[in-house]
């Protein structure tokens, strides 16, 4: 099946007083009409700048300096604002982490939701509104007159949330990213949320790109999963076999830090030793090896390409300790 987006070695780096940062480093992915890829990692492994680079949003001082996006024939790093704006919103969306910062609060829903639809398509007001209403009920929202009346600090977190996907959904876009869409929400709100995308995604087909810390919720809605280190991949795998077995080290750590409702409760929760790495001062090697239990003198000093695991189809992994964690009890 061609892939819907197809992104090819994205670099971005920060220019800083103290020298040149590479937040982002060599990302690649593909994704096909309908799927959801899960994006995970620690704060700081690149989950957020990769799609805000996609999208043509880095935040001030950032930059794209490599790479290919291609979204249909057109390269998404390449195009210009005024050509990234068209696509925005129409072709390709995002649902952010914090829906009372992403909504104006100074403007009614029904003034946001309409803006959307006008900006690209034009038309009467009335007519706008009408679809408004209709992507407002489509999410769930119980009172959607009301919400459409309403500013943003009037509604509760999970409406706001569900407006927010309204928004996004509005003009049926081929891409969503969905940037820890339920990390402010409560569990109950968490899954309603996580099962409305889903259900969107069944009807309209569109494709998913999941940002998230959250590996429960991962393990349920996301069909892969791309796991990121500082900036890099360490790991690609289908989301059942990377939680059945993972093949890099800190995918392992990461899993094992999870709380689990399938046994009993370890006290305390075993966490990944250290810090996340320092973007400033990246080690020589491979960046987790300070972390990394299985660290050899080769890791200190070479970076482990992210390569096919032999015999396991797509799993990828970068680690050169690939035959000892598949040797491991699961």
């Amino acid at each position: 099946m061609k892939s819907v987006l197809s992104v090819l070695d994205l670099t971005v780096e920060f220019d800083t007083p103290a020298g040149r940062v590479r937040a982002v480093d060599g990302v690649s992915f593909e994704l096909a009409p309908g799927e959801t890829l899960a994006l995970v990692g620690e704060s700081g492994s690149g989950k957020t700048l990769t799609a805000l680079a996609l999208l043509g949003l880095l935040p001030h001082g950032a930059r794209v300096s490599t790479g290919r996006a291609f979204f249909g024939e057109q390269n998404l790093l390449r195009l210009s604002e005024r050509e990234l704006r068209k696509l925005r919103g129409r072709a390709l969306a995002i649902v952010f982490q914090d829906p009372l910062g992403a909504l104006h609060p100074m403007l009614t829903i029904e003034r946001q939701l309409t803006e959307v639809i006008q900006a690209h398509e034009g038309g009467p007001r009335r007519a706008a509104r009408a679809r408004a209403l209709v992507a407002l009920e489509e999410v769930g929202l119980a009172e959607p007159e009301r919400v459409l009346g309403s500013h943003a600090h009037e509604l509760s977190g999970g409406m706001r949330q569900r407006v927010l996907i309204a928004m996004a959904i509005l003009l049926r876009p081929a891409v969503l990213f969905a940037d820890e869409p339920t990390s402010a929400l409560d569990v109950t709100v968490q899954v309603q949320v996580l099962a409305l995308l889903a259900e969107l995604q069944r009807r309209h087909g569109i494709a998913i790109v999941l940002i998230s810390h959250d590996l429960a919720r991962v393990a349920e809605f996301a069909e892969r999963v791309q796991v990121l280190y500082a900036g890099r991949t360490v790991e690609v795998a289908r989301t059942r076999e990377l939680f059945a077995r993972p093949l890099h080290p800190y995918t392992r750590g990461l899993l094992a830090s999870a709380p689990r409702l399938d046994g009993a409760l370890a006290f305390p929760l075993p966490s990944i030793q250290g810090q996340p790495s320092d973007l400033m001062q990246r080690p020589a090697g491979c960046a987790f090896h300070p972390r990394c239990a299985l660290v050899q003198a080769g890791c200190k000093t070479r970076v482990p390409e992210l390569a096919q695991v032999r015999g396991l189809g797509e799993r990828r992994s970068a680690c050169f300790e690939v035959q000892t964690l598949l040797e491991a009890k699961p």
